[in-house]
């Protein structure tokens, strides 16, 4: 049992330490053992380590260990809202298939979702699709004016940020149609 501990605290010092060479039969053989003839050193690239990082169960990264609940107020990942960034405000797009990819800004920039929490599409005035993620598509829309907004919700189900509406209007390829 002690072998193993031992071993591990020397692993940099023992790894720096291999040797290449070729047995009578020919086969590479690579060692840690004191060099014999026509032994060569192998450069190894030093180790890579990484401190562990502290957070909640959430997966909300914080400086301390205490949990979200202490915090209610506290914005989850440093959201402090949520904005729908395509399709913009009163534009018109194209999707002939009628799913319409969604996207979802998070403010400020560089804010992430947290673990646990989605995002909620509504499409005029119902929920039509729910992701863990900030990009949500939505399938089977019709052609026309529509209004969405986006809300954050956690893994409780509780709404944390919702968006301002954003009309758009949707664009579809009618069959039998002139096209438009």
């Amino acid at each position: 049992m002690m072998v193993l501990p031992a071993a591990l605290a020397a692993g940099p010092v023992a790894a720096s330490e291999i040797y290449r060479t070729t047995d009578p039969d020919g086969n590479v053989v690579f060692t840690d053992d004191p060099p014999t003839e026509g032994a060569e050193p192998v450069e190894l690239d030093p180790l890579t380590t990484v401190e562990p990082v502290q957070g909640d169960p959430d997966g909300a990264v914080t400086g301390s260990s205490r949990r979200a609940e202490e915090e209610p107020d506290r914005p989850s990942n440093g959201i402090s809202g949520i904005a729908i960034a395509y399709p913009e405000n009163e534009k018109g797009i194209r999707h002939n298939g009628g799913n319409v990819p969604f996207e979802v800004a998070l403010e400020p920039e560089g804010a992430t979702l947290p673990r646990g929490h989605q995002v909620e599409i509504i499409l005029d005035g119902e929920v039509r699709g729910r992701a863990a993620s900030t990009e949500v598509t939505v399938s089977t829309v019709e052609r026309g004016p529509h209004t969405v907004r986006a809300r954050v919700i956690d893994n409780a189900g509780e709404t944390r940020y919702e968006s301002e509406p954003v009309k758009f209007y949707l664009l579809r390829k009618a069959l039998g149609g002139s096209g438009n």
